[in-house]
């Protein structure tokens, strides 16, 4: 319990100083400087970057202090790093730049201080994705427009074929769509951009209907339950809509690549056995793989409300977004079905969707309460009472 206790007191963003702080073969300032840029201490980074020679340093996620000054929106950090003439397009292990962060999370004024540096608009990371696919995954119109302007090509593919406008229409992002739509045009004077080739093959070949229904799941999993946008223009609001029949068919379908899950995962979870956890995941699994009831492991962490666990897993990158098969429910979810309030709290600490529905059109707060799961609801009910 004290343990756990540290976790929480040492930053509500998911600051886990054994996990994600480590950066290898640095200094303190370093190591101190991204600490300070996750836990928002904006004086102190400034500080920080006034004395520290190597600002290009990466934690062990390969992550550079502009990327996670992009990641939280911070526009003064990132105005002090640009000053310092960081490497405006490097890239962590997934292939991701700080444009795409601030992209993804709807810092849109973050997004026009990387571009006015020249931060390169048609970079890809690891599964072909440039940062106007990310706008258009999550729903992020005006810097989709921004980054038209600055010259982003809408006709890339990514590593599935995939465009940013088969993005936004699987997502149903209407706005989204209609400025793509718009655009269309404006880069087919040049030659096409050939797609990524995956890393793999998908383990085992479907029809090219099938796989159009696997890649529209595969968007949707990511894109149609986003956490609350920061762009004011595309703040989806709570709503009482059931899924669409594409979402309810393609939901079921399963995606391509699927890796399943030893059988021993939700073992390891009920046990709360951290150290076999992480040596599973040593053994280079991907963090947000899925079992055959499209579980992932922080699903299951929710399930048994092992939040060190969670912490753990949420640190190297696992998306509390992701929806499992049958119920189309999320970690929270599971987390608020079983009662464990401290992993709903802290996938809330996180960013987690509040809002989100499942296949029955019913909220995390539903289902707290159909399960009388008492704790869980007055904490459900007073966070929503707190919100703007």
């Amino acid at each position: 319990m004290i343990r756990l206790l540290v976790f929480f007191q040492i930053g509500l963003m998911g600051i886990n100083l054994g996990g994600f702080g480590a950066v290898w073969g640095q200094s303190d300032t370093s190591l101190n400087l991204i600490q300070a840029i996750r836990q928002k201490q904006t004086n102190q980074a400034i500080s920080l970057i006034r004395q520290n020679r190597n600002l290009d340093v990466m934690d062990r996620n390969g992550r550079t202090a502009l990327m996670w000054a992009a990641f939280r929106g911070n526009e003064p950090v990132t105005s002090a790093l640009l000053k310092r003439r960081v490497k405006v397009d490097a890239q962590d292990q997934d292939g991701m730049t700080a444009l795409m962060y601030a992209a993804m999370e709807g810092y849109h004024g973050v997004v026009e201080q990387l571009l006015r540096q020249q931060a390169q608009t048609q970079v890809r990371d690891k599964r072909g994705r440039t940062v106007l696919m990310y706008a258009s995954l999550y729903n992020r119109p005006r810097t989709l427009q921004t980054l038209i302007d600055y010259g982003a090509n809408p006709n890339i593919p990514d590593a599935n074929g995939m465009t940013a406008q088969d993005v936004a229409s699987a997502g149903n992002f209407s706005q989204v769509r209609t400025l793509l739509q718009q655009n269309q045009g404006l880069m087919r004077s040049s030659p096409p951009t050939p797609p990524l080739k995956p890393s793999s093959p998908p383990a085992n070949p479907v029809s090219t209907v099938q796989e159009n229904e696997v890649i529209q799941t595969q968007i949707l999993a990511s894109a149609a339950e986003v956490v609350q946008s920061r762009e004011p223009s595309s703040v989806p609001m709570p709503s009482s809509t059931p899924m669409s029949n594409m979402q309810m068919q393609t939901a079921k379908v399963m995606p391509v690549g699927e890796v399943p899950l030893p059988q021993t995962l939700p073992e390891m979870m009920a046990e709360g056995d951290l150290d076999a956890v992480q040596d599973h995941f040593d053994q280079l699994h991907p963090i947000n793989e899925r079992d055959t009831q499209g579980m992932t492991a922080l699903m299951w962490a929710a399930r048994y409300g092992q939040t060190e666990i969670a912490i753990w897993l949420i640190d190297r990158g696992a998306d509390a977004e992701m929806r499992e098969y049958q119920f189309n429910w999320t970690a929270m979810m599971w987390a608020a079905r079983y009662g464990h309030t401290d992993v709903v709290r802290l996938l809330l600490d996180f960013g987690a969707n509040i809002y989100v529905q499942d296949r029955h059109s019913w909220t995390v707060l539903d289902l707290a309460l159909y399960y009388h799961q008492k704790e869980t609801v007055e904490f459900l009910e007073a966070y929503l009472a707190h919100l703007p």
